[in-house]
């Protein structure tokens, strides 16, 4: 083996040369990963034996080659950049370049080598990361292929919204339009439960939306001002129906010190309650349901809430109770089983009530009936000093108010029929079109005062017509406001409608009450005949 160079030694004494270098060899020698000392002129002067057991040459063959040979050529000019660099700093590099195996394969190496300045030769060790590549490659195709999985399976539920919200939109809108009709006893009998049907599906789709949003991480929650006190009350109206139908008391009791506006989502809270409550009142054939809100000690920026909701049902039993709240498990999970429902409830309740701060538990006992507990943390809110005003005087209604037109521009006939059928019950006139291109041809001939937007369409879309028409905005000066209708319901689809250029966002099936709410907010004062019909809007639907 070749002298290697000047390497100085430490410690007491003086050591026999002969020893030192001896010693030195038996350490290097024994390093796993490859190590070598490199001449200046580019060969090596000593290579451990890892050479052979790595690379596959003899030691002979790898003395007699120069350095650059071994490395793959893509990687050449990036290693002699890295010895340029040493050899103007002296400092420790760190690189990753191929080798050559003798049977024409390479394998990947991570570099550490530093550089000698009495003689210009250079140590390096290697590290053998070659199949730590490949295992991060075979990661990375992994994940690219789960996040494809995962992009397949977004726009799936997003088409499986769009293809069942649609026809849902003509069933819900029809019904409601039918039972606005003079109707015999048994007819209105039959409507109602075509309509309790569809409401029932359309809770089963949005579970399965929701739960996916939440899977995927792209479940959204505003931060607003409201009432917390509506939201119960809205609540207990929405399930009160069906409460009195089985001739069950549902009651809620706030306590005193629960604040009545708070900062958060009410939606979101209401659809906890919802489906807590909802699941007592299933569950419970004689008794009633009763909610407690109390305050706990919170913070001044924030204040938090414990809801529970008891009932007098069948109750859970204690092996069941602790799966209640797993994605599809029932407490009773037999094929004849007396309740159905998809078993997603209480699981997406309780992710919601985990994001919005809090947490959820249960107490039951078989027989006597369940009490669902859950806290939520929300923002507080500082009451408005209220100053005095002028008094405006009494309010009157104007009367002639002209009608307004509006442009409905949507492919399926049943729900242009309902949108159409819905508008003119206002005594407001009503234009159709089938598809965007439709709409921008009747919009050079006519003028409206209001477009009501369908998304997915074929010929023209409704983002490429809104796009069109903001284009036509700006050419001529105005604003013609358009409300997107449509079946998506997925993450991004409001941003996507109102980036597009429009100012308002439904998803189908269209309520009456959302649809002239969300006119009103869009055509603001200058149609005060929106505000003056909101009450019987309320009461017909």
């Amino acid at each position: 083996m070749a002298d290697i160079c000047n390497v100085p030694f430490s410690g007491h004494g003086s050591p026999d040369a002969g020893a030192a270098q001896r010693d030195f060899e038996r350490f290097f020698n024994l390093i796993p990963d490859l190590a070598c000392i490199v001449s200046t002129d580019g060969y090596f002067k000593m290579v451990n034996p890892a050479w052979e057991t790595t690379l596959g040459y003899t030691h002979e063959e790898v003395m007699s080659t120069p350095m650059l040979e071994f490395i793959h050529p893509d990687d050449l000019e990036q290693t002699l950049s890295e010895i340029a660099k040493q050899s103007r700093t002296y400092r420790t590099k760190h690189f990753v370049n191929r080798y050559r195996c003798k049977d024409g394969s390479y394998r990947i190496f991570d570099w550490t080598t530093t550089f000698n300045r009495d003689d210009s030769t250079r140590f390096g060790v290697a590290k053998d990361i070659t199949e730590q590549r490949q295992w991060e490659e075979r990661l990375q195709k992994a994940k690219d292929a789960a996040e494809g999985a995962n992009r397949s399976k977004s726009e799936f539920l997003a088409n499986m919204s769009h293809e069942i919200r649609t026809p849902m939109n003509g069933v819900i809108g029809l019904t409601d339009l039918a039972l606005d009709t003079d109707l015999t006893a048994e007819q209105r009998e039959y409507l109602e439960g075509v309509k309790t049907s569809a409401n029932s599906l359309l809770r089963i789709l949005n579970d399965i939306l929701d739960f996916s949003k939440i899977e995927a991480g792209k479940l959204e929650f505003e931060a607003i001002e409201f009432d917390l006190r509506q939201t119960v009350e809205a609540m207990l109206n929405l399930l009160g129906v069906r409460a009195a139908a089985k001739n069950l008391e549902l009651a809620c009791e706030l306590g005193p010190d629960v604040p009545s506006r708070v900062l958060g989502d009410p939606g979101r809270l209401r659809q906890i309650l919802v489906n807590l409550t909802g699941n007592a009142i299933k569950f419970t054939e004689h008794g009633g349901v009763m909610i407690r809100v109390e305050r706990l000690p919170d913070s001044a920026e924030e204040v938090e809430l414990h809801f529970s909701v008891k009932d007098t049902g069948i109750g859970i039993p204690l092996s069941k109770q602790r799966h209640v709240f797993s994605a599809f498990a029932q407490a009773d999970s037999s094929s004849t089983r007396t309740f159905g429902g998809t078993g997603l409830g209480l699981t997406i309740s309780s992710q919601l009530v985990s994001m919005m701060g809090g947490r959820i538990w249960l107490e039951s006992e078989e027989g006597t009936g369940s009490t669902f507990h859950f806290t939520v943390r929300l923002g507080g809110v500082r009451a408005p000093r209220i100053e005095a005003q002028p008094d405006p005087g009494p309010r009157h209604t104007e009367e002639g108010q002209p009608r307004l037109r509006f442009l409905v521009v949507e492919d399926n006939v049943v729900n242009r029929l309902v949108a159409t059928r819905l508008i003119e019950k206002r005594n407001h006139t009503v234009s159709t079109a089938a598809n965007g291109r439709e709409a921008l041809e009747m919009l050079e001939r006519e003028q409206f005062d209001c477009v009501l937007m369908d998304v997915q369409m074929p010929v023209l879309d409704g983002l490429e017509a809104t796009a069109a028409i903001r284009n036509r905005d700006r050419d001529f000066g105005g604003h013609l406001p358009i409300i997107a209708m449509t079946a998506h319901a997925m993450a991004g689809d409001l941003e996507r409608c109102l980036a597009a250029g429009m100012d308002a966002y439904l998803t189908k099936p269209i309520q009456a009450a959302a649809l002239f709410a969300t006119v009103e907010r869009v055509l603001g004062a200058r149609h005060s005949s929106f505000r003056t019909t909101q009450v019987v809007m309320q009461r017909s639907f």
